[in-house]
């Protein structure tokens, strides 16, 4: 039975990562949390999600590989793009892979 949750977050830094879930589960959310993006797959894969936050810069794969991934699986889910390298290029290389946004770090929770 596939389980369906709020956001799954994809995120190597161990600090953004928890305050994401912390704030996102006070609002009443759902959240699932992992540090790489080959688990992250295998989570969109296994339940169903509403949202997922994911990190740009991680090892193995990074968020953009994670990004053709999902399209190359046939899985829509809708992905906003974080990094602390925040540029252009990055924003623009997200959008054009499929995300539906672009995040730089750090960021409030509003």
């Amino acid at each position: 039975m596939i389980m369906t949750h709020d956001i799954l977050v994809v995120e190597d830094e161990q600090t953004v990562l928890q305050a994401v879930k912390m704030v996102c589960s006070k609002e009443g959310m759902s959240v699932i949390a992992v540090d790489n993006a080959r688990e992250g797959l295998q989570r969109v894969r296994d339940n169903s999600f509403r949202l997922v936050l994911c990190d740009i810069m991680m090892h193995e794969l990074d968020g953009f590989q994670f990004l053709e991934a999902l399209n190359q699986s046939g899985i829509h889910v809708p992905v906003v793009m974080m990094t602390g390298y925040s540029t252009v290029e990055n924003a623009v290389k997200s959008l054009a892979a499929g995300a539906i946004d672009y995040m730089p770090k750090p960021f409030t929770a509003d």
